[in-house]
């Protein structure tokens, strides 16, 4: 059926915009959250019904239901459209009865499903003036499914949603609700709401007049935009809905890894467009960033702006590109900015609850984590000694395997401890490497015991236990060969060469990236060690994100002019690693052009090569730290807290998005 069809327009005289509508005088009973609908005369309530669907609905239609005479037996069809749906035909009965009983709602259900408007609708709502509906339960569960069937969507309204509804709607209630007590329902507040309620649905209006109106009262700035956000957290589920923006999500969790978004820009000419994003992409473009300006270097996702034209900033939304005004990319950043602290936080969770801090994880026949990187040959030996010494071989504490030819089976009276298998993940291993990987256990599973393992006890156990036995294994082997007996010198020092190998760290590489700033990690680390890895870290790729404030790029110099204070290091050296002009001939010199540069930051809003900093820093320590006093040493700690923050942030982003 076509939308332009004609719809029975049975309306009746209360049913038009300057009917007479009756107040009801409404004194609520204490403790009630409901509006007392029950009481309404039949046409009141339709009344009702017919000015709050207004508020979403283009009505097209009404139609009597039974015999005219009898209207508070029977009721009212509407027929509508969805404003933003106008091709789909939504259907309202509105029946105002004080017991409406299982088998009538059942009636009902069917008697729609044999009239010729159900062929062309895409969802049905039965709205009753009851408040309990405790006896309808199981017939409204059937006749959903009923519904559902014939691909109609079903809904059923009763006081409490109403009241819900009204409460959106201040004009509607105050229209059919009157007394001393109607502010406990209707209130500025709720003015409030109803007023950004319907400035959020006139930003999306598909009339390009109304929508422009919207946008261009937002843009000056009459309403507050945390006035006009709706979050929503329950579990793993994530939404956040802005003028301009939506985003919903599946954040990680044990159930659901790894997580994902739905993204809406809400534009005229983008109605409907829903961005699917995934884990590595948001990691990559999306998230990480809170609270730094809207850069192309910063923010991947920002492409930059284009002519004068009032849309002219471009967001890249996963190869899906919109082109917004400015206050519009700012939210988007902003949205951005609240999304990355839930996610990551998320992400931090999910590895401490399977005790996989810093372990990075891959896509390899679903979730898996590395616990390490062993060469092949390696790994092909430890399968050789978990084969030799399966369970049905012998009774020893090493008989603990069951025969496989390509994974780990250990297993106890209590059970598996896990499988692990070995792979080759691209990125992570060299061809002649394979990485150990553990598999997430089971809901059963945990919390992790003799039973099931962690990912941190599986790591200890292969690496302190596993590893050296395998060694000791394979040195016997070799001292028990007959013909080693001709070279008793030579068979020792072989055996000790093996059993050297697999009892230290060649025999494995750990994959682990261990953060400075958690758990002050940078403390145990000390000075000299954390300035090679922050110079390491901002020398590379991965950190080309990075944005510092002038006075966090100052808080660097600040500790140059510390470390010069020792005397230590090549003058020239650092000079050309700070990128000064004037001439130093002595760390004199030196100090006081850095004091030059540090003015010049707090007036500046370009960034440094961090990395060129930070090797000027170490050629200042000289080789050795121990020269450093406490409260110099805190004084650079503390400098660098912004420095190992991002490192250690990005070192989550990594683990998590770099493999999958």
């Amino acid at each position: 059926m076509s939308k332009h069809e004609t719809f029975p327009q049975e309306w009746g005289e209360h049913l038009k915009p300057n009917a007479t509508v009756t107040a009801q005088q409404y004194v609520p009973p204490k403790g009630s959250n409901t509006l007392l609908f029950e009481d309404m005369h039949s046409e009141t309530f339709e009344q009702l019904c017919w000015w709050l669907l207004q508020k979403d609905h283009t009505l097209s239609g009404c139609q009597r239901l039974g015999h005219k005479g009898k209207v508070s037996q029977h009721g009212i069809d509407i027929f509508a459209f969805d404003r933003l749906r106008r091709d789909r035909l939504l259907v309202f009965e509105c029946k105002c009865w004080r017991n409406f009983s299982g088998a009538e709602l059942t009636k009902a259900v069917d008697h729609f499903l044999d009239n010729e408007w159900a062929e062309s609708a895409g969802h049905f709502t039965l709205i009753l003036a009851q408040r309990s509906i405790k006896s309808l339960d199981r017939h409204w569960i059937a006749a959903h499914k009923k519904l559902l069937a014939r691909g109609i969507e079903g809904e059923l309204w009763t006081a409490e949603q109403l009241t819900e509804k009204l409460q959106t709607a201040p004009d509607v209630l105050t229209r059919f609700f009157s007394g001393p007590d109607i502010q406990h329902y209707c209130n500025r507040w709720m003015q409030k709401v109803g007023f950004h309620e319907a400035l959020l649905k006139a930003v999306t209006d598909p009339r390009r007049d109304v929508a422009a109106l919207a946008h261009d009262f937002l843009t000056k700035g009459a309403v507050n935009t945390e006035d006009l956000t709706s979050r929503y957290i329950n579990d793993r589920h994530w939404s956040l809905r802005q003028p301009w923006i939506e985003v919903s999500a599946l954040l990680p969790s044990i159930e659901q890894y790894p997580g994902s978004a739905i993204v809406s820009i809400k534009m005229p000419d983008t109605e409907g467009v829903m961005v699917v994003l995934d884990q590595q992409w948001l990691l990559s473009h999306l998230l990480g960033n809170q609270g730094e300006p809207l850069l192309a270097k910063v923010r991947p996702f920002f492409k930059g702006v284009a002519g004068q034209q009032r849309n002219n900033q471009i967001i890249d939304l996963k190869n899906c590109r919109f082109f917004l005004p400015e206050k519009a990319a700012q939210e988007v950043a902003s949205v951005a900015d609240e999304f990355s602290l839930a996610y990551l936080q998320a992400l931090r969770q999910l590895e401490t609850q399977w005790e996989a801090q810093n372990f990075p994880f891959v896509n390899w026949l679903g979730t898996r984590v590395v616990v390490c990187v062993v060469d092949a040959w390696v790994w092909h030996s430890v399968i050789e000694f978990a084969n030799a010494h399966d369970t049905r071989n012998g009774t020893s504490e090493w008989h603990k395997f069951h025969n496989a030819p390509n994974r780990l089976m250990p297993v106890s009276a209590a059970g598996y401890h896990g499988v692990f298998f070995g792979a080759t993940i691209a990125g992570l291993c060299h061809e002649d490497q394979v990485a150990i990987l553990w598999e997430p256990l089971t809901a059963h599973h945990r919390p992790f015991s003799e039973q099931g393992w962690s990912c941190t006890k599986t790591y200890q156990w292969l690496v302190d236990e596993l590893l050296p036995t395998v060694g000791n294994w394979r040195a016997r082997r070799i001292s028990q060969r007959w013909r080693n007996w001709l070279h008793p010198f030579a068979t020792r020092e072989e055996v000790a060469r093996v059993t050297r190998f697999w009892t230290s760290e060649d025999a494995y590489t750990d994959v682990r990236s261990l953060p400075l700033w958690e758990n002050q990690h940078f403390r145990e680390v000390g000075i000299m060690h954390t300035l090679q890895i922050l110079q390491g870290f901002y020398h590379s790729g991965r950190s080309q994100r990075a944005w510092f404030t002038p006075a966090q790029r100052a808080g660097l110099y600040q500790v140059m002019l510390l470390l010069l204070e020792g005397g230590h290091g090549h003058v020239g050296y650092m000079r050309s690693n700070l990128s000064i002009s004037t001439p130093c001939e002595n760390h004199d010199d030196l100090n006081e052009a850095v004091r030059d540069i540090i003015e010049q930051l707090h007036l500046s809003q370009d960034g440094d090569a961090i990395d060129y900093v930070l090797s000027a820093m170490l050629e200042a320590v000289g080789g050795d730290d121990s020269w450093i006093t406490g409260h110099a040493r805190e004084q650079i700690y503390q400098a660098l807290v912004p420095y190992m923050g991002f490192y250690d942030q990005q070192l989550l982003i990594d683990r998590h998005s770099l493999y999958l």
